[in-house]
């Protein structure tokens, strides 16, 4: 049974840029009742404006023509502490299942794609390529191959869960669950 994290149906932010970056934080009924957005314009040589919206039921990242967008979406204390909202205790992710599943509606091109875990203990990544392809999928990163220097991560005590996209793709995303 999947649970979860963000179905992008609150904290609603909607911005477009040409350079530089967007940095905003939204309460909701998200992960940790709070998420970050970073939208970073890398490489912009034909000055096109590149957009992302949450909150409508989808992720969404717009690149415009040969643009290079770094995009960071985050939860837990960094998220509360940024909105202005009070840090709870840290997030037991084990719990609720054994797999980050990101629900991709669409993605256009390639799409490198990290998830960053911080816990009480450090923190630890785990990353993958995606490839254009038939659309809609879903990618599960397993919580067992998580490492930092070889330590496996613990989820139990988690107090951020950090997703960076480093693309030229448009891509939607329409949840993010624990599976």
């Amino acid at each position: 049974m999947a649970s979860a994290l963000d179905d992008f149906t609150s904290g609603a932010h909607d911005v477009t840029i040409t350079t530089g970056l967007d940095l905003t934080y939204r309460g909701g009924s998200m992960l940790g009742g709070a998420r970050w957005t970073q939208l970073i314009v890398a490489q912009n040589p034909r000055h096109q404006p590149a957009h992302l919206d949450t909150g409508s039921g989808f992720f969404t990242v717009s690149a415009g023509a040969e643009q290079y967008l770094r995009v960071e979406l985050g939860y837990g204390w960094n998220a509360l502490v940024g909105g202005g909202l009070p840090i709870g205790e840290p997030m037991d992710l084990a719990s609720l299942g054994q797999a980050i599943r990101t629900n991709f509606h669409s993605a256009d091109r390639v799409v490198n794609f990290n998830v960053v875990a911080f816990s009480i203990g450090g923190w630890s990544s785990h990353g993958v390529t995606l490839s254009e392809g038939t659309t809609p999928f879903s990618h599960d990163f397993e919580l067992g191959a998580f490492t930092s220097n070889g330590t496996p991560a613990d989820f139990s005590q988690l107090t951020d869960l950090v997703f960076v996209f480093q693309t030229f793709a448009d891509f939607v995303i329409s949840s993010i669950e624990m599976v």
